[in-house]
């Protein structure tokens, strides 16, 4: 063990054996279930608390110490509390990411900082845990990754299926590897999000106006960047800056993986006004991702009267 490590286990020791964060028993919470409903409900307190600058009750900010600022949370959390002091974060579904943001009312990502792990570390068995639509729903990312940097990657994922990913854990570790190593470029080449690093936001314009609009949580993340790949394709198709017949494969891709390609209702009012709060945008430029050929990504600026008038087609 380092001694840095040490040092956050002595913290973290210390924390716990104070009498008020010390652990109690919890009859009502008779299940998993309850369990992590309650862990949710800590995490959305801290996050609105940010978002709407609500200070937190001293018995919740201990709360906070313990449970996310050292051994669990948020990528964002173990960013900003304390100062980002050796924070540990867990998450979930995000194994080709490693963003520290979180969504408000306004948009999503709206809040965050650029704040590199000193490690990841990845569990692919943890992923064979899942639900069927949570599974397929991360590789929503994948699909997008292979699309605009790894040709080979979009080859093994039109040789396999959603089952063969489920139980041969090999292709499982060799997809997560390749999309992680299409992150890790993308990030080491532009950090701060000025350049190349937007192509990772293909299919995410029109996916983030979408899960907006939808409510978070009702379309997952996966769902959304599936229906945008195919929808700003097809509006690049009809502009003709990408070829005729690539939004075809890119919605077979999609709905092979049970994915989604369409969202109903299209109110193209309200994904307009929420697409106006996109982080791209630059006054009433949005910059917007396309993909020229399959494994190659591309930075396109559109206007928001001209974004507007695709969405009504």
């Amino acid at each position: 063990m380092s001694h840095s490590e040490q040092m956050i286990e002595n913290q973290f020791i210390q924390i716990l054996s104070e009498k008020e964060n010390q652990w109690t028993y919890r009859p009502d919470l008779k299940s998993e279930e309850a369990l992590w409903q309650n862990f949710r409900s800590h995490l959305n307190r801290i996050n609105l608390a940010v978002l709407e600058e609500q200070l937190l009750t001293d018995k919740e900010f201990k709360q906070v110490k313990v449970e996310f600022s050292r051994l669990t949370g948020t990528p964002f959390l173990a960013s900003q509390w304390l100062r980002g002091e050796n924070g540990v974060a867990q998450v979930l579904l995000e194994r080709e990411d490693g963003k520290t943001g979180i969504n408000s009312k306004m948009s999503k990502n709206m809040i965050g900082t650029f704040t590199q792990p000193d490690g990841v570390l990845i569990d692919p068995e943890v992923l064979q845990t899942l639900g069927q639509r949570e599974f397929r729903e991360g590789l929503g990312e994948v699909i997008k990754c292979a699309l605009i940097a790894d040709k080979d990657l979009w080859n093994l994922l039109t040789d396999l299926s959603a089952n063969d990913l489920v139980e041969k854990l090999d292709k499982i570790e060799e997809i997560i590897y390749r999309s992680c190593e299409v992150k890790r470029k993308v990030v080491v080449d532009d950090e701060l999000d000025n350049g190349v690093r937007l192509y990772l936001n293909f299919g995410h314009t029109i996916g983030h106006s979408i899960e907006n609009t939808a409510g978070y949580g009702k379309v997952m993340h996966g769902e959304a960047v599936a229906i945008g790949m195919v929808q700003i394709s097809k509006i690049a198709e009809l502009k003709g800056l990408m070829p005729k017949g690539i939004t075809d494969q890119i919605r077979k891709m999609v709905k092979k993986y049970g994915l989604p390609d369409e969202f109903q209702p299209w109110d193209e009012e309200l994904l307009f006004k929420a697409l106006t709060h996109d982080k791209k945008a630059r006054g009433r430029i949005i910059k917007t991702v396309i993909v020229p050929e399959i494994g190659t990504a591309k930075i396109n600026e559109v206007t928001f009267e001209e974004m507007k008038d695709y969405l009504k087609k």
